[in-house]
């Protein structure tokens, strides 16, 4: 049994470990490993974003100016996911979703896979299209299917009355 078992979400696992710290149980991990990889990517990147600042309209920003007057959970956050996570997957999710260094690359990247969505829904409607063909092909040949299918039950017909006649 964990100490964990009764929290839900990553935000109540952060809060109760900045209140009680973490436990190094192996059960206690587990669990803990359990919440995170339940939680969302979202939820989990917002987690490793928030410093406790917001911007001009309230919102909590990791490039905010203005202080909430609150403790972000960034450290936190990576303080559980450092020791529930390999540390490989730990400094990616950090290089992903957190690293200032590598955000400029995936905006790159994210510029790039756009500029690709004309193209794909061009790719889309060609095969939409090519599907309707081929819907109309198997309707075709299912109907071609069923008349010879009805020619075979006629000439068996014929061919049994043909048997019988004679006997």
């Amino acid at each position: 049994m964990s100490r964990y078992d009764s929290i839900k979400t990553a935000t109540d696992l952060i809060m109760e470990v900045r209140m009680r710290g973490l436990s190094t149980s192996q059960d206690d991990l587990n669990r803990a490993a359990d919440i995170f990889g339940r939680a969302s990517i979202g939820e989990l990147a917002a987690l490793a974003n928030d410093i406790g600042r917001k911007n001009e309209k309230g919102e909590p920003d990791p490039n905010g100016t203005w202080s909430s007057g609150r403790k972000g959970t960034q450290q936190t956050f990576y303080f559980i996911a450092f020791n529930i996570w390999h540390w490989e997957e730990a400094t990616r999710f950090f290089n992903t979703h957190t690293n200032i260094q590598t955000k400029g690359c995936r905006i790159f990247d994210l510029e790039q896979e756009a500029a690709k969505i004309p193209n794909l829904e061009q790719q889309l409607e060609t095969c939409k299209h090519l599907w309707q063909l081929e819907e109309q092909r198997s309707m075709k040949a299912e109907r071609k299917l069923a008349e010879a299918q009805s020619k075979i039950t006629a000439l068996k017909a014929k061919l049994y009355d043909l048997m019988t006649v004679g006997a």
